[in-house]
Formats: structure tokens, C-alpha cells, sequence
């Protein structure tokens, strides 16, 4: 299965004479089993971008669909399988709305039709992918727990959902180098599973240290780095122009 945006547009406040043009024609081919970072700067449209790809938000212009390849079979029962795209916001707490830990994470599956065990088996096992204490914290508010653990809740509840396409909005701030190091070892592992990993993010030398691909977002325009350098994308990042 292939994420595909279609000469995607998007603006804000749109028709008033306060509107913002955010992307102007956006396309971007996700492939199965890749690891995507788009790197750009705070203000960029990142966000935006990701929520118009998870189907969170809809463009002003423009298509986001889902192609099928014969990479993967169909899902038998894609209700209590998992869902299609899932997103990780960039500040935690705007997705907490659960009284606990375990709630929080169950949430996803509950969703999906799953009961009792099979809920519980889908919380302990993204739980223990992200280094979560299932006994320690289940009952805890989430919104009491440190910030690098409320991040880890954020992804043990979409990592609980059985995504095939799973965004990330700048996963690594708050955490240190030892849980960033394993957040991409857990990235990794999906990719080598099928699932497809976006990762918007500021972060140059993350980006080129572990995707496969990158696409730099600047000035409403987005473009393929291959070939081009660190520096060339810093360089792209400073002027605020990607090009055409």
C-alpha cells in the first residue's frame, strides 16, 4: 500500500483577508516499508502537513489517497486488524484525554472492536516496545508522567493501533539520546514489518542518520533531498526556499 498526496493545497483562514497559504501543489509518493523524514523548520507547515496526511485535516485543494500494491495481503478484517494511517502529535497532551495510562493506550484498539484480553495483550505489548513499566504506570494519569514518558504513551497508543502508515511530529524532543536511539530502533523494526514511518522533524543529522528517504518542506514547496548534501539542505532550511 502506497500513502499519495496529489498536488495538495492548503490554506488557512481561507477566503478571508487574513488567509495563509500554507502548501501550494504538495505531492509525495509514501512507499511500503520506508522510513520518510521531512525535515523543515519550526513554522513550516509540518503539522499541517502531517494532519493532511493522516486525514485529520482536509486540504483546500488537492487529493490524499491510499493505492494498494501486492506487497502486503489485504487485511482479512481490517476493523480489529488496525487502521490505515496513524499520527503522533508533536505536544502529547493534545491527544491525552483518558483518566490513565492503560486507558489511554487501550483506547486505539477499544476503537477497532477488540474486548477484554485482546485489548489488554495490545497495551502490554506496545508498552513493553517503548520501554513503558506496565505495572509502574497503567494507572498513572498521563498527564503526571515526565515529558520523554508522555511521548512514550503517545507512541505506545498509536504503535497499539496496528497502523500501516505511522507519522511522527518531532518524536525526539523532550527525550534524551539514549530513548531517542531506541524510538528509531522501534521505527526500524516497523519498517522491516511493512509499516511505512514519517517522521516530520527539524532535525538535519536524525534525518540523514536514519531514513531512507528525505523531502525538505520550505515555503510551501516540497522536494526530494536525493543527491543533495547535509549542508545543501541546511542551506535550503536557512533561505526558506525549496524550489520548484
Amino acid at each position: 500500500m502506497k500513502l499519495v498526496l496529489e498536488r495538495i493545497h492548503f490554506s488557512y483562514d481561507r477566503g478571508l483577508s487574513t488567509e495563509r497559504v500554507v502548501f501550494d501543489s504538495v505531492s509525495l509518493k509514501v512507499e511500503e516499508g520506508e522510513l520518510l523524514s521531512i525535515v523543515g523548520r519550526t513554522g513550516s507547515g509540518k503539522t499541517t502537513l502531517g494532519l493532511i496526511m493522516a486525514g485529520l485535516l482536509d486540504p483546500t485543494g488537492g487529493r490524499v489517497k491510499l493505492e494498494e500494491t501486492s506487497q502486503l495481503a489485504p487485511r482479512a478484517n481490517p476493523r480489529t486488524e488496525g487502521v490505515d494511517v496513524a499520527m503522533v502529535f508533536q505536544f502529547p497532551e493534545s491527544q491525552f484525554f483518558e483518566e490513565d495510562v492503560f486507558g489511554e493506550v487501550a483506547f486505539g484498539p477499544s476503537r477497532l472492536g477488540l474486548r477484554g484480553d485482546e485489548v489488554r495483550q495490545r497495551v502490554t505489548m506496545a508498552m513493553q516496545k517503548m520501554k513503558l513499566d506496565f505495572c509502574a504506570l497503567s494507572n498513572r494519569s498521563p498527564v503526571s508522567l515526565s515529558e520523554g514518558e508522555k511521548r512514550k504513551v503517545a507512541i505506545a497508543s498509536a504503535l497499539a493501533c496496528g497502523p500501516r502508515f505511522l507519522i511522527l511530529d518531532e518524536p525526539m524532543v523532550s527525550l534524551d539520546w539514549e530513548a531517542s536511539v531506541h524510538i528509531f530502533e522501534v521505527l526500524n523494526e516497523l519498517k522491516q514489518n511493512g509499516v511505512s514511518v514519517i517522521v516530520m522533524t527539524h532535525e538535519v543529522e536524525d534525518a540523514f542518520a536514519h531514513s531512507d528517504r528525505i523531502a525538505v518542506l520550505a515555503e510551501g514547496r516540497l522536494v526530494e533531498a536525493d543527491g543533495l548534501s547535509k549542508d545543501e539542505v541546511y542551506l535550503i532550511l536557512s533561505q526558506g526556499k525549496a524550489g520548484r
